[in-house]
């Protein structure tokens, strides 16, 4: 889930290429598309399409046929994160030559994005359009705008099911209202800055206090497992380097005895 260029600039990168190229080549049976994809019921079955496809559970989505880079995979627990608050990721890179990121998300979500960024995220460039033509933007990125929605120009997900099945509906919905939204960091070089920060500040805001509670506790319970997990790493590090001194006692014992 990289495209170093950003899809939605110059239509003759590499990047933009690849996706349209393979977007446009996805002819895969409906049937195949929706035992690949579930029968969503509702959006959040669709947010979850989407979670699922960053932990390796659900190998594809129409714009991305493999699995996430190694650069992504270092960022995927904030991917998932993202994903499950309805931040749909189609795009993204961590700090490197550029950290941004590219996704779908509802427009009541949108508009609180856009007043946050606005006030209080000067360092974040930001481009949003939906399929009416509705756009927020803070950067001249033109050809973003002429040419975000020719990728999408044809709702492969919503084709996986029949016309007037629900799962059609839902996805359809998603097509026809949310905006496409690219984000990129300008303070990338900065090591306190983090695009994902603000991601953090929509969704916990709109928390109630039950839901923060939940957070607090799934964190607490995550950097518990890390701790755990650093102790092993530690305690196997300390029986290698024993086992390593070990055998440089018994070399040199040896090399000791050779020389008698």
């Amino acid at each position: 889930m990289r495209f170093p260029n950003g899809r939605w600039g110059d239509r003759t990168s590499p990047a933009y290429g690849e996706l349209s190229e393979y977007y446009l080549a996805f002819k895969r049976p409906k049937v195949q598309r929706a035992k690949l994809w579930g029968t969503p019921q509702t959006e959040e079955d669709v947010w979850n399409v989407f979670v699922r496809f960053i932990d390796g559970q659900v190998k594809q989505l129409p714009w991305c046929e493999q699995a996430l880079s190694l650069e992504s995979a270092a960022i995927s627990e904030n991917l998932q994160w993202l994903n499950s608050n309805g931040f749909l990721t189609i795009g993204s890179q961590p700090r490197v030559n550029e950290s941004f990121v590219e996704f779908f998300v509802a427009p009541e979500k949108m508009a609180h994005l856009v007043k946050v960024m606005r006030r209080d995220f000067p360092q974040l460039s930001f481009h949003a359009l939906n399929r009416r033509g509705d756009e927020h933007r803070n950067t001249p990125l033109h050809t973003w705008k002429d040419e975000a929605f020719e990728v999408v120009a044809d709702p492969v997900l919503a084709s996986a099911y029949p016309e007037g099945s629900r799962s059609h509906e839902v996805v359809q919905h998603i097509y026809d209202t949310y905006f496409l939204v690219n984000i990129v960091d300008n303070d990338h070089a900065n090591d306190k800055s983090d695009i994902f920060s603000i991601f953090t500040r929509i969704i916990t805001e709109a928390m109630d206090k039950e839901q923060l509670c939940a957070r607090v506790l799934e964190m607490a319970t995550r950097r518990e497992k890390m701790f755990e997990t650093l102790v092993s790493f530690q305690t196997l590090l300390d029986e290698q380097n024993g086992e390593l001194r070990a055998a440089h006692s018994e070399l040199r014992s040896v090399r000791s005895e050779n020389l008698r």
